[in-house]
């Protein structure tokens, strides 16, 4: 099965990433691999999920509420839609920075999507981990910090560039990203400011 060739490819990043023969895809394959690699683990998490609150339901003697709806449905919607418009704003700031900017990369911009989809392998692939109280979150930082270093070895191959000049270009996009939080935080304080200075004066 193509999906299951797709999981021992992804298995293999995550456990050789240093020496991984990291592909240069197109815009379309990068996705249709992150997309193949994610469904399993989506769907195993959403099977977990639902038997473990069906029979806290049964148990509890509780009602199936909107709010078990939300939680079925806000890990698919985060890992289907969000995470992979996520990687293209983040994979075209990094362009942006190594390629443009400071001239590192070699490569176009799928290349650098190609790198990150790569990232996403491990934290992927341990998704469903989420469900294991306080254990899960560990996990899936520590897989997080392994994509991070896929990551870095992906970019340092496919752009053909020094892993140095690949790691300033991840410290870079993140001080970048650190700072537009901070600014829209700032400016949503400020609304809301102004919003409860001008309700308390009618």
């Amino acid at each position: 099965m193509i999906i299951i060739d797709d999981l021992r490819n992804a298995a293999d990043v995550i456990f050789n990433p240093t020496t991984y023969n990291y592909k240069d895809l197109s815009f379309g394959k990068a996705f249709s691999m992150y997309y193949k690699v994610i469904l399993l683990p989506i769907l195993i998490f959403e099977i977990f999920c639902t038997l473990i609150m069906s029979a806290l339901i049964l148990m509890l003697h509780i009602g199936f509420s909107i709010q078990i709806l939300i939680i079925l449905g806000i890990v698919p919607l985060i890992y289907l839609v969000i995470v992979p418009i996520m990687l293209v704003i983040f994979a075209a700031l990094l362009q942006l920075i190594g390629g443009y900017l400071f001239h590192w990369y070699k490569k176009k911009f799928a290349t650098t999507l190609s790198a990150l989809v790569y990232g996403t392998f491990p934290s992927s692939i341990l998704l469903w981990t989420i469900i294991i109280p306080i254990f899960g979150l560990l996990i899936e930082s520590i897989a997080s910090f392994w994509g991070l270093i896929i990551e870095i070895s992906a970019l340092t191959k496919l752009q053909r560039t020094g892993e140095g000049e690949a790691i300033l270009s991840i410290i870079i996009l993140f001080c970048i990203i650190s700072i537009l939080i901070m600014i829209i935080a700032f400016i949503i304080f400020i609304l809301h400011s102004n919003i409860n200075a001008l309700l308390k004066n009618f």
